[in-house]
């Protein structure tokens, strides 16, 4: 899963976002509620929903943003009325890629994918991974996960 849509809030209305969702959210989550059904699960920290976009490789870049138009397209009106959910503070639209062995790494977003982001008034993230194999710390970037608000 490379391009996640969250709409998260302290006190979000889980059940009107699953409702409204056009389609089955990967992830849904409660605050005060354990994030998963492992024993000594942490807690969620707020309440929201999460929902695939594009699921395209982390190398799949392009990939991942035209999909990501599609699919802001075609559930816009949808989207929209997530984004109006009483208590949703917050809504993004998270693209995930591998970090590149470069100086300098530079990716773009088109204007037609900034524009139906605007719109639905969605935070634009990047989110950078190490690339399979090659994390040499991964406690640290687990550590750093872990830290994550939602």
């Amino acid at each position: 899963m490379s391009c996640i849509i969250h709409f998260i809030g302290d006190n979000a209305n889980v059940d009107e976002l699953q409702r409204l969702c056009p389609i089955a959210p990967c992830n849904v989550f409660v605050k005060g509620e354990p994030r998963t059904t492992r024993p000594n699960a942490r807690l969620a920290r707020t309440s929201g929903i999460s929902v695939v976009a594009s699921d395209a490789e982390f190398e799949a870049f392009e990939q991942q943003q035209a999909e990501a138009i599609k699919f802001l397209r075609r559930y816009h009106t949808e989207l929209k009325a997530m984004r109006m959910v009483v208590g949703v503070e917050m809504a993004s639209i998270d693209f995930g890629i591998y970090m590149r062995n470069v100086i300098v790494q530079n990716d773009s977003f088109g204007p037609d994918l900034l524009a139906e982001i605007a719109s639905l008034q969605l935070r634009l993230v990047l989110s950078q991974y190490p690339p399979q194999g090659r994390a040499k710390r991964v406690k640290q970037y687990r550590r750093a996960l872990r830290g994550t608000s939602f």
